[in-house]
């Protein structure tokens, strides 16, 4: 029953991503918006991650970049290098596969 619950209640966070997403952006934001919720603990607010989708095949690819500060007032950096994450989606934006970085 717990199960079933967890489930039905990532279904509707996931709709309503994409739905919210649906209204104010393009295709790639769509895959963006179906990746953030997988990722929204590792990616806090300040460095933000960097997300990039890419059109491949039916699917999507979608690149998570980890960032953090160097130093107090210096921009935010990849790192380490490598320290990424890529996602592929099929065409409804379920995730297929997951693939981390070096």
């Amino acid at each position: 029953m717990r199960s079933r619950l967890r489930l039905l209640v990532s279904a509707i966070c996931t709709a309503s991503t994409l739905w919210v997403a649906d209204a104010v952006s393009g295709p790639e934001d769509h895959a963006i918006a179906a990746v953030r919720p997988l990722v929204a603990k590792s990616c806090s607010s300040d460095p933000p991650c960097r997300f990039v989708a890419k059109r491949s095949g039916d699917g999507w690819e979608v690149y998570v970049g980890y960032r953090r500060y160097v130093r107090p007032g210096d921009p935010p950096t990849i790192e380490p290098p490598g320290a990424f994450t890529v996602f592929l989606l099929d065409q409804d934006l379920n995730v297929i596969k997951t693939i981390p970085g070096e």
